[in-house]
């Protein structure tokens, strides 16, 4: 194929839309050496034609080891991964019809836009003119239809990374793999292209796992988030339930910021969809009642409030409604964002955050003394787990 073959004309095409996946992984797992600790821990999960799923969590947990045992780049240990009911654990990478996006995108500088996006389909032995057509529908469907015949080394870093995903969608994959593809690009072309990546995503409803360490990519992208630490899925859910509902300490503190008051739950009622309301002691904030997982066990817990979710008034104004619980307080640290304020509040010797829209008519500053209160409904019980984890 030459740079030829293409103009620097878009021609709009129908965009077919590929046969999505149904993708099933068995206690999947994989060690480094007899005694090494594995980095993937017998990871089980499912995911349904057309998903979005976002693996979410730290450094070293696990997820893009994931990612390449599914793509075919890494051999398991043990387990099974299937596709549509076929197992394909030992298939080669070349017959898997996935397509892949790298986090370095792995253009190839010496080929023109439309030789990169094609190369797949070369390697298939897929015949010219269909190529033809089916780069130039990739190439119009990333919106760059029109620098077939450019070099790769002239475009801009949104621009290379919008290739490599057109290079990953024009084989039409049953599944479309993402292993941090946003993170070498600056804060506002990283949120254009999320944007775009979601979109065309919708469109063509193609079976998508998507890897990340950015929280606020993982939530507003993914249907559902399988978030990781220490190679073990610690929460497998939508971003609603992973965000309010978080199962553990863990998952609480990393996604989204939050307050994690150590309290005593004393007992539990009115069990409703697997959630009780229970009753809690806090010698910093005293009585109350929340709702948490219904399994949830008497003695030390732990209450989470996220910071947004704080009301902060003078220490001698009424902040809140009746029926919401107020403590008292003062500002240690205070730092501006633009649209909020974010807060370091000292509670009895015991620091919380908050975070104050900069359109209050009340702004505090360090050293005030403050009301803290909220909603008893807009927080939640979770198992107190390992400190070591948080």
């Amino acid at each position: 194929m030459t740079a030829a073959t293409l103009t620097d004309k878009v021609v709009m095409t129908d965009t077919p839309a590929p046969k999505s996946g149904a993708l099933q992984v068995e206690n999947l797992r994989k060690t480094y050496g007899a005694e090494s600790s594995p980095a993937v821990a017998d990871l089980s999960l499912r995911v349904d034609p057309g998903d979005f799923v976002a693996f979410l969590g730290p450094s070293g947990c696990g997820k893009t080891t994931t990612l390449r045992m599914i793509a075919g780049l890494l051999e398991p240990t043990s387990g099974r991964i299937r596709v549509n009911d076929n197992d394909i654990t030992h298939v080669p990478v070349h017959k898997r019809q996935m397509g892949m996006v790298f986090q370095s995108y792995a253009l190839f500088p010496h080929m023109t836009v439309a030789q990169n996006v094609g190369f797949g389909l070369e390697m298939r032995n897929v015949e010219k003119s269909e190529r033809y057509r089916r780069i130039q529908t990739a190439l119009d469907m990333v919106e760059l239809g029109h620098l077939g015949r450019r070099k790769v080394q002239a475009l801009s870093g949104g621009q290379q990374q919008r290739i490599a995903l057109a290079r990953a969608l024009v084989v039409e994959p049953t599944l479309l793999l993402l292993d941090e593809p946003l993170s070498n690009l600056d804060a506002k072309l990283r949120d254009t292209m999320r944007t775009e990546i979601k979109r065309i995503q919708e469109e063509l409803r193609i079976t998508t796992l998507f890897v990340t360490h950015d929280q606020d990519e993982a939530l507003y992208m993914a249907d559902r988030i399988a978030i990781m630490y220490n190679g073990v899925v610690e929460q497998f859910g939508t971003p609603y339930e992973v965000y309010e509902r978080p199962e553990s300490e863990f998952v609480a503190s990393f996604v989204g910021r939050a307050n994690l008051l150590e309290v005593e739950v004393t007992a539990g009622s009115s069990t409703i969809n697997n959630e009780s309301t229970y009753e809690y002691s806090s010698p910093l904030i005293g009585t109350g009642k929340s709702v948490g997982p219904a399994a949830l066990s008497p003695g030390r817990n732990k209450l989470l409030i996220r910071p947004h979710r704080l009301t902060i008034g003078p220490e001698d104004a009424r902040t809140g409604s009746p029926g919401h619980h107020s403590v008292r307080g003062s500002v240690k640290l205070r730092g501006y964002t633009g649209d909020m304020l974010m807060l370091e509040l000292d509670v009895a010797g015991e620091t919380l955050t908050a975070e104050v829209p900069t359109t209050e008519t009340w702004l505090p500053r360090v050293g005030d003394a403050v009301s803290i209160s909220w909603r008893p409904e807009q927080t939640y019980l979770i198992p107190r787990g390992d400190e070591s984890s948080v």
